[in-house]
């Protein structure tokens, strides 16, 4: 039997859902999955990503962040115009430095982490542990540094981008 393949576009951008029980509403298959969840599986995701990163993506990632194009700007060190370019993009490239990418995951990622600690009280602990296996936490909550920068430039290897981030569950 094949494999059933929910393409999801709410966030801004296509995400491929693998792996995801259905069920039968109104007469409509639709999948089961959890908001929240598939929230911090695309954040996760968008961290860890071979490729660039897309203006759309970048866009949702500073959404989630709660942050306006100058307080992203500020905190990565370019304007606000060269924000607003990069969101420009949608579903391309966004034409950042690699540099400027590197240190915009690792500010997602940090927030990340400091949510993922705070989830842990109220999430579901399986799905907790299913995104920490994805990006390993350290003993002590928060991720290493030198295992979260190596990580981040790992993923941040310059690819093509993929028109399409897939999440199994």
């Amino acid at each position: 039997m094949e494999e059933k393949v929910w393409l999801d576009t709410r966030f801004g951008f296509p995400v491929e859902l693998r792996g995801v029980k259905s069920r039968i509403i109104r007469g409509e298959e639709v999948p089961m999955i959890n908001a929240n969840h598939l929230r911090f599986a695309v954040i996760a995701g968008l961290i860890l990503k071979p490729g660039r990163l897309t203006g759309n993506e970048v866009r949702f990632l500073r959404l989630w962040m709660e942050l306006t194009l100058s307080q992203l700007g500020s905190e990565l060190g370019v304007t606000h115009p060269a924000v607003l370019k990069w969101e420009a993009k949608e579903n391309n490239p966004s034409s950042m430095g690699k540099a400027v990418e590197i240190q915009l995951r690792l500010l997602v990622l940090s927030k990340f982490a400091q949510t993922m600690e705070e989830q842990k009280s109220t999430e579901a602990p399986q799905t907790v542990q299913q995104l920490e296996e994805k990006i390993p936490f350290d003993s002590a909550g928060p991720l290493a540094f030198g295992h979260m920068l190596k990580t981040v430039a790992t993923a941040v290897k310059m690819q093509p981008s993929t028109p399409v981030l897939q999440i199994s569950a």
